[in-house]
């Protein structure tokens, strides 16, 4: 299973609180739950319990703090958002330096950078070393 289980605060508990009895009634469901709810309360892991119930369709018991009816109103309303919008392709980015919009491909790689491009294009990095190397020279 999964290693958030390890994390989970109803580790210890007895998984009857969690789950219903065979001919359980009403205000003993109801009851159970409250209880099982007053444990996920505080868990550490409690979305990661909710986003496992939901992934897999839980249909009983008492999972990330929702009952199975819970469960079933937040999946409807997730299914309802708008997906996600997806990430701009990067095809041009403007030099800091010279001011000139060129394609990727006219910049290095920087991890360091939010878009993963030095900021300054290869001329302006290059010129800028040139520049370095012959000041080097002339104190030498």
């Amino acid at each position: 299973m999964a290693d958030w289980t390890d994390r989970a605060a109803c580790r210890d508990e007895d998984p009857r609180l969690f789950f219903p009895a065979d001919g359980e009634r009403e205000g003993q469901r109801k009851w159970r739950e409250v209880k099982a709810k007053r444990v996920c309360a505080p868990c550490p892991v409690q979305g990661d319990c909710l986003e496992y119930a939901l992934a897999r369709n839980e249909r009983e018991g008492v999972w990330g703090g929702l009952n199975p009816d819970q469960r079933a109103r937040e999946a409807d309303r997730r299914a309802a958002l708008p997906p996600p919008p997806k990430p701009a392709l990067v095809v041009e980015k403007t030099c800091t330096r010279c001011g000139v919009v060129q394609p990727v491909a006219a910049f290095t790689k920087d991890a360091k950078q939010r878009d993963g491009l030095n900021p300054w294009c290869r001329g302006c990095t290059a010129e800028a070393s040139r520049r370095r190397r012959a000041a080097e020279q002339a104190v030498a």
